[in-house]
């Protein structure tokens, strides 16, 4: 009798596992996920918009991540490029180190975007700073681990001087001429850019490493693949447009 129930038990207790392992499948799996690709990988962000989960992360932008390189992919012409001697760098964060070495020296990021596409790794670290009560974003973009873009966003244009900020770059970097334009480069020598943007509704200060021409290639395929599928989806949806029209 006590053998019939302890046999019992066990399957009682084999069942009981079983009914929690199929509960609980999409915890495991991504326990899993965060155990083998760490949770700030794609795979573990994109489980959750699979599984029509809420992201632990917000983020830090919506438009594509791609396009905020296309200043650098293809220049804007009507932006001059102003030469310095001094070496750019964003922040306290030496460009081209691995994306780990962000979380170690920031913490825990406020905001977090990922994307991968034919070999390109693309994340966005973004974390909330304070300059004189006005709040900025601080964003670190890495292309398969290594850090190559800084960007500083001053999304209220009406609390930030567009000049003064102009005028700290032209005296940082010791630009020989007076800069007078809301939107330009300044290169250094080993062809590190910054682009600044002042487009009404934010200020943009991009700050971008050309060092790694391995993964500034990457960008820079994916970028025009990107673009030219574009372009022809919406010349493809005009001329559907014309045909039903006409």
């Amino acid at each position: 009798m006590d053998l019939k129930l302890g046999f019992l038990i066990i399957i009682g207790l084999i069942f009981i596992i079983i009914i929690l392992i199929i509960i609980n499948k999409i915890r495991i799996r991504l326990f899993f996920i965060k155990l083998r690709n760490g949770k700030y990988s794609h795979d573990y962000i994109q489980f959750f918009k699979d599984h029509n989960i809420r992201s632990p992360y917000d983020p830090c932008l919506k438009d594509d991540l791609l396009l905020r390189f296309l200043v650098f992919v293809e220049k804007n012409n009507k932006s001059h490029i102003f030469n310095t001697e001094k070496t750019i760098q964003f922040g306290n964060s030496v460009f081209s180190t691995n994306c780990n070495q962000i979380f170690k020296a920031n913490g825990k990021p406020n905001c977090f975007n990922t994307i991968q596409i034919n070999g390109l790794d693309l994340k966005v670290i973004g974390y909330r700073e304070t300059i004189f009560e006005n709040n900025i974003k601080a964003l670190y973009y890495c292309v398969n681990d290594a850090y190559i873009m800084g960007e500083y966003i001053f999304s209220d244009v009406s609390r930030t001087n567009s000049d003064n900020l102009i005028e700290l770059l032209w005296k940082k970097y010791k630009i020989k001429s007076k800069i007078d334009t809301e939107t330009f480069y300044i290169e250094d020598e080993n062809k590190t850019q910054i682009y600044f943007e002042n487009n009404g509704f934010e200020i943009s200060l991009k700050y971008m490493y050309k060092k790694n021409a391995e993964n500034f290639k990457l960008i820079e395929n994916e970028l025009n693949y990107f673009l030219f599928n574009k372009g022809e989806n919406l010349k493809n949806d005009y001329q559907k447009q014309l045909f039903d029209k006409l």
